[in-house]
């Protein structure tokens, strides 16, 4: 299959396998991630009717009601090293969960457009946005994000939160400045404390949002992830949430949003018991 234009290449991949990758037991591994979503979370909560509209106008509305506070390293470790990016399944022992775009659809809701997400690691020539007096002189997505704040390179998700929270009335700037911090909490998480941004480039109207097919855009950072992380007991910086809360649907048959996650993610002793049958579902609970 041809790379889709715009999408970064990893140089260094592993050879394509001929068999799938074999089934990782659990053995309270953990793995090491830099945010947590529970400051999405915080954030969310406090929107005011205006922006909850604005989200919603996107088609991002049902993200604002996942519940994840806590990711737990040792369930995300298991995950990832279970997820095959090369045959897109993830195998759960006694039960492989093939991964989609349908499968992105139904854990976050988003839109699943007919757009591909381009993105490149430099600002490409030609998306010109809108001028508008809020954003004077602005040549593309990411410098009108940019120019919100004096340092342009210092972006960090705690600022884009303090940002949007001051943006009650919502409009283009917190559309796009939601995006960008939901994107840098699922989607990629940087290895800094900075935002995802490079995306941006991908939306030139604000109407074009809902037109993109975000969930294949989610899909393949969690390939490119996967392929990229050489060093298993380093730094993970894809999209663990997604899989957490996918493999938590299969496990309860998909009951949308009305699932005590909680209860799933810490792994302790004590919880062994309870734990074990996660790792034994029975195949009938799976759709």
């Amino acid at each position: 299959m041809d790379p889709i234009e715009g999408k970064r290449k990893v140089t260094d991949s592993e050879p394509f396998r001929s068999e799938p990758r074999p089934f990782y037991h659990y053995h309270h591994d953990a793995i090491s991630l830099r945010c947590s979503p529970s400051g999405f979370l915080d954030t969310v909560k406090h929107f005011t009717e205006a922006q909850v509209a604005d989200v919603k106008s996107i088609g991002f509305g049902d993200v604002l009601n996942i519940k994840l506070y806590h990711i737990s390293t040792r369930l995300g470790y298991w995950l990832v090293r279970n997820y095959d990016e090369q045959y897109s399944t993830l195998n759960i022992g006694n039960h492989k969960i093939k991964i989609t775009r349908d499968s992105v659809h139904d854990v976050f809701g988003i839109p699943k457009g007919n757009v591909i997400v381009r993105e490149k690691n430099k600002p490409r020539k030609g998306a010109i946005v809108e001028k508008n007096t809020a954003t004077q002189g602005a040549e593309t997505t990411i410098d009108e994000f940019k120019n919100q704040w004096p340092d342009r390179n210092k972006i960090t998700h705690t600022l884009l939160a303090r940002t949007m929270s001051e943006q009650t009335t919502g409009g283009r700037l917190f559309k796009l400045n939601f995006l960008a911090y939901w994107n840098t909490l699922f989607v990629e998480i940087t290895k800094s404390t900075t935002v995802k941004q490079s995306f941006l480039l991908a939306i030139d109207k604000e109407e074009d949002i809902p037109n993109l097919d975000w969930c294949s855009f989610v899909l393949e950072s969690l390939k490119r992830t996967r392929q990229g992380w050489k060093k298993l007991d380093s730094q993970y910086n894809g999209p663990v949430a997604f899989l957490t809360v996918c493999y938590v649907h299969n496990f309860n048959g998909y009951a949308k949003y009305d699932i005590n996650i909680n209860n799933l993610f810490f792994f302790k002793k004590q919880y062994a018991a309870s734990i074990q049958p996660l790792f034994q579902p029975k195949t009938q609970n799976f759709r």
